[in-house]
C-alpha cells in the first residue's frame, strides 16, 4: 500500500459512518532482551489489547480492516508470510459480508526512532496497526451513557442554549450515536 491518505481511508472504511479506526504500536519495552527483530513477533504484539492507543480489547469485536504499517529492515515476502502466520494461527476473529480484502500493508525500510533518553529501547522493526473494529461500539456505549446523565440533570445545557442552540440538537446527537452503535451491532452480528 502507497504512502496516500486517501487510499488508506478507502481501504480501512468500508462503510462511510463506521470511520473510528483502534491504533496500536508495537514493540514498546524498556528492555531489548524481551524484543526480536521478527517482523511476526511485532505483528502478534499489536494485536494484544496492552499496545492499543485506546483502553478497548479488540478480541471483543470483529475486524472490518486492518492496515499494518511495518518499520526497519523487512522484505514484503516476510510480511506477506506474517500476514499469512496471523489468519492461520491466530484468531482474529473478522466479518465476512465486506467487499474489500481484510489485511492491507505498508512498509517503511528505515528503523523506529525513539526519543533519546526516554527510557524506551530501540527496536529495529516495528509494526503500527490502524484496524477498523466493531468493539469501538463500547466507547460510544460510554460516552452515551456519560453524555444521557449530563442530559438528564440538564448539566452545562444554559451555556449552549444561552448561545442560541436549540435543544432539539441534543437529542438529533443522541439518536445519531444510537444508529452509529447499531450500525456497529448490525456488523458484528451478521
Amino acid at each position: 500500500m502507497t504512502s496516500n491518505i486517501s487510499k488508506l481511508l478507502n481501504n480501512l472504511i468500508p462503510q462511510p459512518r463506521l470511520h473510528f479506526p483502534l491504533i496500536s504500536y508495537a514493540p514498546i519495552t524498556k528492555c531489548a532482551g524481551s524484543i526480536s527483530s521478527a517482523s511476526t513477533q511485532s505483528a502478534v504484539m499489536s494485536f494484544d489489547s496492552n499496545y492499543q492507543m485506546i483502553k478497548l480489547d479488540p478480541t471483543l469485536g470483529k475486524y472490518l480492516s486492518i492496515c499494518m504499517m511495518f518499520r526497519g529492515n523487512l522484505k514484503p515476502t516476510n510480511i506477506n508470510t506474517t500476514i499469512a502466520f496471523l489468519q492461520r494461527d491466530h484468531s482474529i476473529p473478522v466479518t465476512h459480508n465486506m467487499n474489500s480484502p481484510l489485511f492491507k500493508f505498508g512498509l517503511c525500510n528505515l528503523p523506529p526512532i525513539t526519543v533519546p533518553g526516554s527510557g524506551i529501547f530501540a527496536a529495529s522493526t516495528a509494526t503500527t496497526t490502524l484496524c477498523n473494529n466493531t468493539v469501538v461500539k463500547q466507547y460510544w456505549m460510554n460516552t452515551m451513557k456519560n453524555y444521557n446523565k449530563l442530559l438528564t440533570k440538564r448539566v452545562f445545557l444554559h451555556h449552549y442554549t444561552g448561545e442560541g442552540m436549540d435543544e432539539v440538537i441534543f437529542d438529533t446527537a443522541n439518536e445519531n450515536i444510537s444508529k452509529l452503535i447499531a450500525e456497529y451491532e448490525e456488523i458484528e452480528n451478521s
